[in-house]
């Protein structure tokens, strides 16, 4: 059962950190070393991220369902962060789709 009261803070449910995919290149081996260079890029993980934001979503409702609540400005805002969600898949699908796995 999920207690609204007990429920994380909306940044610990995002849990804040690492939402990119690292890829390496060899960019050259030192001769008299050894010694490896490498270059690391980042690219974001929108997978990541949306499938987050889909966990908060369901955390909300499922809180709402255990604990009888039915506010309207819960569902309002619910409402909106599925909105919101909806409006940044789009956004990136069309403009960034190298973005998406």
């Amino acid at each position: 059962m999920v207690n609204m009261k007990s429920m994380y803070s909306l940044k610990h449910l995002l849990e804040i950190g690492d939402y990119s995919a690292a890829t390496t290149t060899q960019t050259g081996v030192d001769p008299e070393t050894g010694k490896v260079s490498w270059d690391v890029s980042y690219k974001p993980d929108f997978n990541r991220i949306f499938k987050k934001l889909d966990e908060v979503i369901d955390n909300i409702k499922k809180a709402e369902t255990d604990e009888h609540i039915k506010d309207p400005v819960i569902e309002q805002s619910l409402r909106a962060l599925k909105a919101a969600k909806r409006s940044l898949e789009t956004r990136i699908m069309e403009k960034y789709p190298e973005f998406l796995k």
